[in-house]
């Protein structure tokens, strides 16, 4: 994900994991945790 758009996302409020779990569901569209979790990069506890 691009710097910026993280950045933004924070000055909303979202945490880094909500943006990128955010960014990723809007790319690709619905999937399960584990997608998520796979593609994002966040780790699997914390979809």
């Amino acid at each position: 994900m691009e710097a910026g758009v993280l950045q933004s996302m924070r000055v909303l409020g979202f945490t880094p994991y909500e943006a990128r779990a955010y960014h990723t569901l809007v790319k690709y569209g619905e999937m399960t945790a584990r997608e998520l979790s796979s593609l994002s990069g966040i780790p699997y506890s914390k979809t």
